[in-house]
């Protein structure tokens, strides 16, 4: 994008500032797999649902943050608005219906906001909230700290802890920089959650580090990236090579993006140019995930579409010699949304294959009114995996422009809805997916729980073993541009009545198998008091049941294969004397 050039008073889609929050409605009757037709219908139920007015700021966005704060099973919403405009906290009553609440838990801070994220910093089991703001083409707004944190309190209410947390002098101009996306994972391996922070303009992004839950330190310098991050969007840290290390993946402006290869010491290498992913042009939103269901993580970036600019689709080829990608946009049909911003892969119509919603706009007036894309996964064809654009049949398609874009289970259905904040003037979407079917596609969504410090395992991942396909999805924190999706995997699953095999990596590399899974549910799986990886079915006690997995795993097998205490990539004598010098009931820690 043009540096020079940013938003301060114009509206998207011609609409005054404090526009409320809106659903669309539209339909698109899909078929295949074996599945009777099903129609992807979006509904505008905003206000019915208790969602209020709502304010972005000057610059390129606010975000939104879904996560299931208080823990009773929904998830709820966090709103960045603008400076002078409190922020907003939605607390879903358990039906998709919500209070505002922020005022309540104090949460309801009227200083400079651009993004969010819930996490556990402290390990004490409750959700607390990060929030990275800045100052951008506004002189009137505060120059207060840009990163702020707060402690959620046994009593479930909030306590700005900024000032003993996160004391970050973080040197950025407040006025011409953009807080640009955050993300948490456990970088170093001590199993507390640390956060890479985005900039645009202004200075460079950082990471910083959980001192045992006690306060963050900038390890930039240390971990090899400092200065290294100007023009930084979304962040996200995932393991993409399976060596149990998290990596990060950064999507860039103007420079080319950065993939961060962790090194198990605290330092990281960029080795997107030989991965293949160090695209270089006008890269902001980015999504995560294994859209073609070949076992690995594929990489999507948004993109501003003129002239050689596109967005990009890189599929993950990567072998055990190292890794690579495969720029597919154009081939796979998902390289044009005009000007690009937050995007989401969810399987809408639960058929077993992820989908991709796109936001896009820019200064309506000045040939950017470009509308919202949803491309639907038609599966593998003769030249792979294809997608084809739907939004106007399903209603996805407004002309706003467009910034935060997450996937979540509004009402627990078991269909993902979406919520999408909007630019200057724009509003605050909820995007409920009321898909209907003859024969309803079958589903299942797991939540894990872990000990402490990393009490909802994020950087873990779930397979599941379907009819003849494995699918998989990780567990997050930090997407899209400037959003958070809820700790948890959705799957649709199609026709298939029960899943064959669960398959949860913790984030330590420990594993725990389910067999006969029933579907249509919220299935929460507990980390297994065992230490090692020995109690392969989680039940907290190493048995005969995990001995039969074990020798049915016998041999050379893949990367993080269940049973491969020693994670030699070999299933063998070392492994079994791990599970027998273990056997019996475990002790929770």
């Amino acid at each position: 994008m043009n540096r020079t050039s940013f938003p301060t008073s114009f509206c998207g889609g011609g609409r005054r500032p404090g526009h409320p929050i809106r659903v669309l409605t539209g339909a698109l009757v899909v078929a295949g797999n074996g599945v009777a037709a099903t129609q992807i219908e979006f509904v505008d139920v905003s206000a019915a649902r208790g969602i209020g007015r709502y304010e972005a700021g000057p610059g390129y966005g606010t975000g939104v943050a879904a996560a299931d704060f208080d823990d009773d099973g929904d998830i709820d919403l966090f709103v960045a608005n603008g400076p002078g405009v409190p922020d907003q906290v939605y607390r879903n009553r358990g039906d998709g219906h919500f209070d505002e609440v922020a005022g309540a838990l104090g949460l309801a801070s009227t200083g400079p906001s651009r993004t969010a994220l819930w996490l556990d910093y402290d390990g004490d089991g409750r959700l607390d909230l990060v929030v990275a703001g800045d100052c951008f083409a506004d002189p009137t707004c505060p120059a207060t700290a840009t990163i702020r944190i707060f402690r959620q309190t046994p009593a479930g209410d909030f306590d700005d802890v900024t000032a003993a947390v996160a004391p970050v002098d973080d040197g950025i101009d407040v006025f011409g920089g953009h807080r640009s996306g955050l993300a948490a994972g456990d970088l170093d391996g001590d199993g507390w959650l640390d956060l890479a922070v985005g900039l645009w303009g202004g200075g460079p992004a950082l990471l910083l580090r959980n001192d045992g839950g006690r306060r963050f330190v900038d390890m930039s310098e240390a971990a090899g990236i400092a200065g290294t991050e100007d023009d930084s969007w979304q962040p996200a840290l995932v393991d993409l090579n399976g060596d149990g290390a998290v990596d990060i993946y950064w999507a860039v402006d103007f420079t080319p993006n950065r993939l961060w290869l962790n090194q198990g010491d605290g330092t990281f290498v960029d080795v997107a140019e030989a991965a293949g992913v160090a695209n270089a042009m006008n890269d902001m939103g980015l999504a995560v995930a294994d859209y073609d269901n070949d076992g690995d993580f594929d990489l999507y970036v948004t993109e501003i579409t003129e002239k050689r600019k596109h967005n990009v689709l890189y599929r993950n080829d990567s072998t055990p010699g190292g890794l690579q990608f495969t720029e597919v946009a154009a081939a796979a049909g998902v390289e044009d949304t005009d000007f690009g911003w937050g995007c989401a892969f969810l399987d809408a119509d639960n058929d077993g294959w992820l989908d991709l919603a796109v936001t896009n706009g820019w200064f309506n007036g000045v040939g950017y009114e470009d509308p919202s894309r949803f491309f639907l996964n038609l599966g593998p064809g003769p030249d792979g995996i294809a997608f084809e654009e739907r939004g106007a049949a399903v209603g996805f398609d407004d002309t706003d422009w467009g910034a935060a874009l997450v996937a979540f289970d509004l009402d627990r259905d078991g269909d993902l809805d979406l919520v999408q904040t909007c630019n200057l003037g724009g509003p605050l979407r909820i995007l409920e997916n009321r898909r209907t079917a003859g024969l309803p596609p079958h589903h299942l969504t797991v939540r894990l729980r872990a000990p402490a410090p990393n009490h909802r395992a994020i950087g873990a991942v779930v397979r599941l073993d379907v009819e003849d396909r494995t699918l998989m999805r990780r567990i997050a924190a930090g997407t899209s541009h400037l959003g958070q999706e809820p700790a948890e995997a959705a799957f649709g699953l199609g026709p298939a009545q029960r899943v064959n095999r669960l398959v949860v990596r913790w984030p330590d590399g420990a594993q725990t198998i389910r067999t006969d899974v029933t579907v249509d549910r919220l299935l929460t799986i507990d980390r297994s008091p065992c230490p090692g990886t020995s109690d392969l079915d989680g039940d907290g006690v190493i048995g005969y049941v995990d001995l039969l997995h074990l020798l049915a795993g016998w041999g050379v097998c893949p990367i993080a294969c269940p049973g491969d205490d020693d994670r030699d990539g070999d299933i063998d004598v070392v492994d079994l004397l791990g599970l027998l010098d273990g056997w019996g009931v475990c002790a929770a820690p």
